[in-house]
């Protein structure tokens, strides 16, 4: 730290600054208490501003030593036989000590550096290696990327509260961690993964099983009634045949698609997903829109449930939840930059899901729906006969 230049300033809490001055005349005013306790001082060759009272009692016990160091060596001192050669065979010996210790440090700084860059290498080099932590460090410079985007579009505002309770150099300091805090929770909220997806991926399953039970079922009867009458049409011999309930089962996905496709990405949610408390977004905000939607419908009735097809939906089923859980999102759902929200639900709602869920595995086990089903099927044959 630089003592007798001039350059330093002095800085009082209420913002009144004082200076240039040289260490003497800063110390000379301390000494006669013209400032605070709570002042700073700053020198132009110090990266950093320090209390006024430690650097200018430094310098108080510093003019003490000095004036000592004078009274001592002001002294004669008895000049002993071959001092000067002994002297400066010392200095010598301790120069060459001070050199072979500044190369040792050097050597072992060159040596710690050089084994960090060797694990990093081999880091790098497993980690281009292994697919899976490719994916996991593409995905972990995308939640960042989000979080500092999410965190732009909130910084004008926190900086603009933040500068009217103060300025300066202060201000920019409470700014920047404001910003940290809000990319911290940022991302430690979309690092959020294991078992805590877990009740997330039931709700979406949940909320599936209610769209194909109660849309798709009654779909998948409209769809086969047509069928049947188009049949009918270009060959008169073909009478109405009532549906299969497995059939329907094995049509209510393929049937539940377009309906999904529009509603989803008008509305953000089917009224499965609605009572279950999920919808869909644009990572950006707002609803995915219709050609997201018709795409994101697309790739679940492929990859999520397997196009209906027996055991194929099954294992395309336990293969989608397992991603959400370990990775917390669907591969339809990072292809497309979507994300499912889940709002938290209380137990009054929970109660209600748990009823809505067990009726609707009444009523589709019950004659009356399958009754229902038959008179959707025949509705194109009476659109026919009209």
């Amino acid at each position: 730290m630089a003592t007798g230049q001039d350059g330093w300033y002095i800085a009082e809490p209420t913002g009144e600054t004082t200076g240039p001055m040289s260490r003497a005349e800063m110390t000379a005013q301390f000494r006669a208490a013209r400032h605070s306790a709570a002042a700073l001082c700053w020198h132009v060759d110090v990266a950093e501003w320090h209390p006024l009272a430690k650097v200018a009692g430094a310098g108080l016990a510093a003019e003490g030593t000095d004036a000592a160091r004078e009274r001592v060596s002001s002294q004669p001192v008895a000049t002993l036989p071959g001092a000067s050669e002994a002297e400066a065979d010392a200095r010598a010996a301790v120069d060459v000590l001070a050199r072979d210790v500044a190369n040792a440090a050097a050597s072992a700084r060159g040596a710690v550096e050089a084994e960090r860059q060797r694990h990093a290498s081999v880091a790098s080099a497993r980690a281009d290696a292994d697919p899976d932590r490719q994916r996991q460090r593409a995905e972990r410079k995308r939640m960042k990327r989000e979080a500092v985007a999410r965190l732009a579009g909130r910084l004008p505002d926190d900086g603009k509260r933040i500068l009217s309770h103060g300025a300066g150099a202060a201000a920019t300091g409470a700014i920047a961690a404001s910003a940290a805090r809000s990319a911290a929770s940022t991302v430690s909220e979309a690092k959020k993964s294991g078992t805590e997806y877990v009740p997330i991926a039931l709700r979406r399953f949940a909320a599936r099983a209610l769209d194909t039970a109660l849309i798709g079922l009654p779909a998948a009867a409209l769809l086969w009634g047509g069928v049947n009458r188009f049949l009918a049409n270009t060959d008169p011999s073909i009478a109405f045949r009532e549906p299969e309930f497995l059939a329907l089962v094995l049509l209510a996905p393929l049937a539940l698609a377009p309906i999904e496709a529009i509603v989803l990405g008008l509305f953000g949610r089917t009224p499965g997903k609605a009572l279950l408390g999920l919808s869909v977004e644009r990572r950006s905000g707002g609803s995915p829109g219709l050609f997201a939607g018709i795409r994101r419908a697309r790739d679940v009735l492929i990859r999520g449930v397997g196009l209906g097809i027996p055991v194929v939906n099954l294992i395309a089923i336990a293969a989608s939840g397992a991603r959400l859980v370990n990775q917390g999102a669907t591969s339809w759902d990072e292809r497309l930059a979507l994300a499912t929200r889940a709002e938290p639900i209380d137990a009054r709602r929970t109660q209600i899901v748990l009823g809505v869920l067990i009726g609707a595995w009444f009523l589709v086990g019950s004659t009356q729906f399958q009754a229902l089903l038959d008179h959707i099927a025949r509705l194109p044959w009476t659109w026919s006969a009209g």
